[in-house]
């Protein structure tokens, strides 16, 4: 009995050690077939996945601020200019007589401060009570009186609108151009470069020292004057009243004298001399009118080049004296 379990006993071990034998290799391949059959269930997961990452990814790149993108700069807008207020213009007055005296108060035995021509535009200050006198601007910087008649409302004359008002406007004469200086109550008529500068002084000749009125302007390097005296002895002849000028000129600049010719343009006598002063650097060019007892003086002081230029010609050429 005991040797018939111990036979059994070891049959049973050998059956189920070979039970063991064929499990072993099964539990194997189970699990490999299991690890190969998850690995392809994933991948077919992820590569289904894969076409939707690149545009999440996109998404979050968009929404995600950049750490090396500048900051944006802020231009500050112009500033809105102000336009400027209109200036109010200036009333002003037109010269519409030949020669018009400006005054340093309103009567005509004040002072005489200079002489304006026709076509000038003053500026126009105000009145005096009665209205015949206006105050203007200026003459040698200063301000003065003038008659009333003498001068018109540039608003009034530039609202009529006629080819006559319009072709005087374009003649009237340029305080920078040359112009026609009309003094009727002078006696004489010039053309000269702007607007002259009046004054007063002392010719001296065989008649004696007289008041000398000269009005002087200058013009592309050279200096023009006109100047009139009276004679208080009529008994001498032109002839020695045009010598004793020369000779005073002569003394005056001690220079000398280059040529000399007697002038019968005018219908009155007359004389020119060339002069040269001791620097050789100008000549003064003279000429000189004598009519009843009314002594003219016409001078042109310019380089030697510019002696008998256009200018200086015409000038001296544009004089006329005006018959009594």
């Amino acid at each position: 009995m005991a040797r018939w379990h111990s036979t059994g006993r070891l049959l049973f071990l050998e059956q189920h050690k070979r039970v063991y034998y064929w499990l072993i290799p099964c539990f194997f391949l189970t699990t490999v077939f299991f690890v190969t059959g998850c690995n392809l269930l994933f991948q077919t997961s992820a590569e289904q996945s894969s076409p939707a990452m690149p545009e999440a990814r996109s998404a979050l790149n968009k929404l995600a601020l950049p750490t090396n993108r500048p900051l944006a700069t802020i231009t500050p807008l112009p500033p809105t200019e102000t336009p400027s207020p209109t200036a109010t213009p200036k009333p002003s007055v037109v010269v519409i007589d030949d020669l018009v005296n400006i005054r340093d108060n309103p009567n005509t035995e004040a002072a005489i401060l200079g002489s304006v021509v026709k076509g000038i535009t003053l500026e126009l200050l105000g009145q005096n009570d009665a209205g015949d006198w206006s105050h203007v601007c200026c003459i040698h910087e200063q301000a003065g009186w003038v008659y009333s008649e003498l001068v018109q409302h540039k608003a009034q004359m530039e609202s009529v609108a006629t080819a006559q008002a319009v072709k005087n406007k374009l003649e009237a004469p340029s305080i920078v151009g040359w112009q026609t200086f009309a003094a009727p109550e002078l006696g004489f008529t010039v053309v000269l470069p702007g607007m002259p500068n009046k004054q007063v002084s002392a010719l001296h000749t065989l008649a004696g020292t007289l008041p000398y009125s000269v009005f002087t302007t200058g013009f592309e390097g050279a200096v023009y004057t006109l100047g009139f005296a009276d004679l208080s002895r009529p008994s001498f002849e032109p002839s020695q009243i045009f010598a004793s000028v020369r000779d005073d000129m002569l003394a005056t600049l001690q220079g000398s004298l280059i040529d000399e010719n007697a002038l019968d343009d005018q219908g009155f006598p007359g004389r020119e001399f060339n002069l040269v002063p001791p620097n050789a650097r100008n000549n003064v060019l003279v000429r000189l009118y004598l009519s009843n007892t009314r002594l003219y003086v016409l001078t042109v002081t310019t380089t030697k080049e510019l002696v008998r230029s256009d200018n200086v010609m015409h000038f001296l050429n544009s004089f006329q004296l005006l018959q009594e």
